[in-house]
């Protein structure tokens, strides 16, 4: 993630400036500086579309648990259909059917399920790697306006 690795260098400058006696602040090389924010701005997109690629495999994978459970709860109809017409034990085929459309329903609940966690991690964690970077960007920020 360069984003990081410019926010790191960013940091360097900050840390290696030279101290203004009795104010807490640090003198540095604007330009150094200046362009180390500039190349963390100008990458910050690349992230914001990886945060954007996240949310999309989030739909995609509830998408297919979606149809996945559709297929399940399907085949489970035609199985009962099947059940039905080829036993004379009518209440032992619908007994089969409704396990096998529960069977169904719960591993689509399963699937979905992960689906949302995985997601929700993955998007979790893109928002704390971003709020970050952003945090570290207003920090020299105010650090650069701080030492004018």
């Amino acid at each position: 993630m360069e984003v990081l690795a410019f926010l790191v260098e960013l940091e360097r400058v900050l840390g290696e400036g030279r101290r203004v006696p009795f104010t807490g602040k640090v003198m540095v090389d604007e330009e150094e500086a200046m362009a180390l924010l500039a190349d963390v701005k100008s990458h910050l997109p690349d992230d914001l579309r990886q945060a954007q690629r996240m949310v999309v495999e989030k739909e995609r994978l509830l998408q297919e648990a979606r149809q996945e459970a559709e297929r399940l709860v399907e085949e489970g109809r035609k199985r009962a259909v099947a059940l039905l017409e080829e036993s004379s034990l009518v209440a032992q085929a619908q007994s089969q059917a409704q396990d096998v459309v529960e069977r169904a329903r719960q591993v689509a609940r399963e699937i979905r399920a992960g689906a949302l966690e995985y997601a929700g991690k993955v998007l979790g964690d893109a928002a704390a790697a971003l709020q970050a970077a952003l945090d570290t960007l207003n920090k020299g920020r105010d650090e650069l306006k701080a030492s004018k």
